[in-house]
């Protein structure tokens, strides 16, 4: 039985890391794909690509990729504490061996494959018994760069796997108090952009699982809303293209608590606390009232004191956002420009 090994950073995993496991398996029983983890180079990285270029999320990315593909083998080496390239060969090889020795029951392999024949040189040092095979060197098969790809994640979407896009998608989330346009807007956007969206789960359980009587919402249903709706972005995001637009987020399911409930859940709190999205715009109320049956108090004299608290709760929560009024067709045309110069600004995330 013939093994191999290749090794690589797959910061983050592109379809020309795929180009390059997937030709270096066909030459080989068993493939053994380490990923190279060094934390100084990822603290060298913006914020945005530190969070996301974690050990954890790039070991899903490959692993994701490859569950189906029996002879292949991930795992990873920390180079953190060695020397970076092109010093610590020594102590890389030692890492490199025992991983080899762990899944292959041997230090020296049939072949170790790469892009690059500057490694020729240290391989044939280090692991004078196997030989060094190149793959696609030039790039001609995907003419693209890991890089490359960081450094314009927009231009370069189309090289990202199905498996990484979810966690570099951008993420836009529309709030307001009731009756301001928010799902028609996310509507709107979606089709626009041509990607996906999330409806409010608040609303659809309350159609669904209370028959359109919010008067029977009960303590826990709002963590249960939350957490739900959180499930369905993530789902959102591995089918959107670019950007993902969220019809509300936990912050407004623990406004709606507070004002039905005059506490907020545990569980909704942390949700508030810790979600994230790229670009968040607050829908005035400045337009006209209308009632749907559904809110207990979705009344135009109601407004007042739903606004007074909404803001409150955006102020002690810490939301940045982006406010936006005008009539309907305004409104579409601000949140449009927005996401789109938003979008085309992104380079280095």
């Amino acid at each position: 039985m013939s093994t191999g090994f290749l090794v690589g950073k797959f910061a983050p995993l592109t379809l020309g890391h795929i180009n390059f496991i997937n030709r270096s398996s066909t030459k080989c029983d068993k493939l053994v794909v380490l990923l190279s983890y060094d934390s100084k180079w990822v603290g060298g990285l913006s914020s945005y690509m530190q969070k996301r270029l974690t050990l954890r999320n790039r070991l899903l990315w490959l692993k994701e990729t490859y569950q189906d593909v029996d002879h292949i083998i991930i795992d990873f080496v920390d180079e953190s504490d060695i020397p970076a390239y092109p010093n610590g060969w020594s102590e890389f090889s030692r890492l490199v061996k025992d991983k080899l020795v762990e899944n292959l029951d041997t230090d020296s392999p049939d072949y170790v494959f790469s892009s690059e024949s500057d490694y020729s040189h240290g391989f044939s040092v280090h692991f004078p018994a196997t030989s060094h095979v190149l793959i696609d060197p030039s790039r001609e098969v995907v003419p693209v760069s890991a890089t490359l790809v960081r450094s314009d994640l927009q231009k370069n979407w189309e090289y990202l796997t199905s498996a990484v896009r979810k966690d570099f998608v951008y993420r836009v989330c529309v709030i307001g108090t009731e009756s301001s346009g928010k799902t028609t807007l996310v509507k709107y956007l979606a089709k626009m952009f041509g990607t996906s969206w999330v409806e409010e789960y608040g609303r659809v359980f309350c159609e669904k699982d209370l028959y359109g009587d919010e008067r029977l919402l009960s303590s826990e249903d709002y963590s249960l809303i939350a957490f739900r709706h959180k499930e369905f972005e993530r789902q959102a995001s591995r089918s959107a293209n670019r950007v993902v637009f969220s019809d509300t987020n936990a912050f407004v399911t623990g406004f709606y608590q507070e004002l039905y409930e005059g506490v907020i859940d545990p569980v909704v709190h942390h949700f508030m606390r810790e979600e994230e999205y790229d670009l968040i715009l607050y829908l005035d109320d400045d337009i006209e009232w209308v009632g749907d049956g559904l809110r207990q108090h979705g009344t135009p004299e109601r407004r007042v004191r739903t606004k007074e608290l909404f803001n409150s709760l955006l102020e002690e929560y810490g939301v940045k956002y982006i406010r936006i009024s005008g009539n309907y067709e305004q409104r579409l045309e601000t949140a449009y420009s927005l996401v789109k110069v938003s979008l085309g600004e992104m380079k280095e995330w």
